[in-house]
């Protein structure tokens, strides 16, 4: 659909994209602009398959990863708004096996729907199954997951911080099963996917058949080399990340976030618009309100303007989808690499200038100097799930980030020393209260370290 006011901007999103991604790392990527429900803008760039040299566009299949979130968190509120669950009932009243979790803080019963909804349930991230699966891709089972929750713990206070968990939406799609007497994955198909014709979006890539399929590349960090990455079904956790989708279907997807009315005829008003709503509402609020958690959309401001959305990553894939209710403009940028590029805050901010003529800010970071005895644990470190942690010294602590790779609140941010050798507590995000483990090789130097059933390998410094 034509937008005068988009195109004005066009060349100069096309510009934007070229630029940004124009990166040895950047394979290809599927970007598309919504304005008042319609598709008005989109961008493919590179190869969908490096060897067919074949371009991906609006109708190219990627892996969205955890945007499935979104779509877990929906079928949730459609059986509550049928009377079937109550959002704050704890999980215990739904899933009887979760009674064998520990809670370090508060009860098992404070972990209720809402809480993991949101991500602050204060349950750990992944599932406890003895196998660092994400290593060696031996994704566990829904099965193997409740024969786990006897070593599953809530480990920090229930409401007082954000602490992604994956393991929670593992955990609601049991629930959505249960509850519905369908497998997760049919409830969803039959309750949304068809309702709303988005028949690009499948949770196998077996169904996908023949229709334009990106392939997911990783870049090895050492070499700088690309290869095909590994596709793992996500089993037990296909609540958290398993959907595949396109830039087209997900254009349906977020028409639907921003309606601002009930078509009780249309048949792809599958949730009401007061529903919506609420799952986009925040629930908690970072101290300084940068940033949002709904159910389980989040928040985030640019300048006076708050983008609501979801991000995904899995190996070989990266998706952005977000929206700004205000001014009915909607973001979806899927990527068959390891990077992904600003995309979000760059483009946005060519869209919302040209539609409030109003400019968007940023603000910058900083570091600090490292101690003596802290010097060893600073470097780079590559896991197989083609991320790249830096630890750098930083707010008077070490702290983690992500400079290879996206992923939702991934690195463990601050760490604190807990008086053991090599052996940190994250104090913020998504792994707060868990322990980062730094490993040492037969002659003492440090060689990576472990997070959950992450591992993490040094690079070896160049002198």
């Amino acid at each position: 659909m034509r937008d005068p006011t988009i195109e004005l901007v066009s060349q100069e999103l096309d510009y934007i994209v070229s630029n940004l991604c124009d990166d040895p790392n950047v394979v290809g990527a599927s970007l598309g602009v919504i304005r008042d429900q319609h598709l008005v803008w989109s961008c493919g760039y590179g190869f969908a398959n490096k060897d067919t040299e074949s371009r991906p566009d609006e109708n190219t299949i990627f892996r969205i990863a955890s945007v499935t979130k979104t779509f877990t968190a929906t079928a949730l509120f459609q059986l509550r708004d049928a009377g079937m669950i109550n959002l704050d009932d704890p999980l215990t009243n739904y899933i009887d096996e979760f009674s064998a979790a520990t809670a370090r803080h508060g009860t098992i019963e404070d972990v209720t729907i809402r809480r993991l909804l949101c991500h602050h349930s204060g349950l750990i991230c992944e599932p406890t199954t003895h196998d660092p699966y994400w290593e060696t891709l031996r994704t566990p089972t829904i099965e193997e997951i409740l024969e786990s929750l006897n070593r599953t713990e809530v480990i920090v206070e229930p409401d007082k911080h954000f602490k992604y968990s994956n393991l929670g939406f593992a955990l609601l799609g049991e629930v959505i099963a249960r509850v519905s007497g369908q497998k997760y994955e049919e409830y969803v198909k039959n309750k949304i996917l068809i309702p709303m014709d988005m028949t690009s979006t499948f949770f196998d890539v077996d169904e996908t058949n023949n229709m334009p399929h990106a392939i997911g590349y990783e870049t090895n960090t050492a070499s700088n080399q690309l290869s095909v990455a590994p596709t793992p079904h996500m089993k037990g956790i296909s609540a958290a990340g398993q959907l595949y989708s396109t830039v087209s279907d997900l254009t349906k997807w977020i028409s639907l976030q921003l309606r601002t009315e009930n078509l009780q005829s249309d048949a792809t008003q599958i949730l009401a618009e007061t529903s919506i709503r609420e799952m986009h509402r925040p629930v908690f609020l970072e101290p300084d309100w940068s940033t949002g958690y709904g159910l389980p959309w989040i928040s985030s401001r640019m300048g006076n303007h708050i983008l609501i959305g979801h991000t995904g990553y899995l190996f070989g894939y990266r998706a952005d989808v977000s929206f700004n209710p205000t001014n009915k403009l909607g973001l979806i940028a899927l990527f068959n690499t390891s990077t992904l590029p600003p995309i979000r805050k760059s483009i946005y901010q060519i869209l919302l200038s040209s539609v409030t003529s109003k400019s968007v800010t940023t603000s910058p970071t900083n570091s600090s100097k490292i101690p003596k005895k802290l010097e060893d644990y600073l470097g780079q470190y590559n896991s197989s799930l083609g991320l790249t942690v830096s630890v750098d010294y930083t707010r008077s602590n070490l702290e983690c980030s992500i400079i290879v790779g996206t992923a939702l609140g991934f690195a463990p941010g601050i760490i604190r020393e807990t008086g053991e050798r090599d052996i940190f507590v994250s104090t913020e995000g998504r792994w707060i209260g868990e322990t980062v483990k730094f490993v040492r090789s037969a002659s003492n130097i440090i060689s990576g370290f472990e997070l959950g059933p992450f591992r993490f390998y040094k690079v070896p410094s160049v002198s």
